[in-house]
């Protein structure tokens, strides 16, 4: 079987990242494939994470807000949950389609590239 190209080689691999996952295995493997292709797929999860963690903390501080506002509990009492807030999970999930949607138009551009 003749594989035409790097691309669905690498387009596969990209396939199996999972922004929220350790993806080592994968980004090594993507650099014995397309080694350009590494640099801002390693970027673009850094900054899904950050993003992420962003939201989160937001989410805490509106949870932490609103206990102390309707229910007058602050302080180490409160340990919030911001996946609890339907806002929160849908904001994390747009994020993270739009990561694999960024990760998937990074692969092909740098394989598009590499094949001119």
């Amino acid at each position: 079987m003749k594989v035409g190209g790097r691309q669905p080689v690498a387009a596969g691999i990209v396939s199996r990242i999972d922004p929220d996952g350790n993806n080592r295995i994968w980004i090594d493997l993507l650099a014995e494939v397309e080694p350009a292709a590494c640099a801002p797929l390693e970027k673009t999860l850094a900054d899904y994470r950050n993003n992420r963690r962003t939201l989160l903390q937001s989410g805490e501080e509106r949870q932490r807000e609103r206990l102390a506002r309707n229910h007058g509990i602050s302080g180490s009492a409160v340990i919030p949950n911001p996946l609890t807030e339907t806002a929160c999970r849908e904001a994390l999930d747009s994020l993270k389609r739009q990561t694999l949607t960024v990760l998937q138009q990074q692969i092909q551009a740098v394989s598009s590239f590499d094949q001119t």
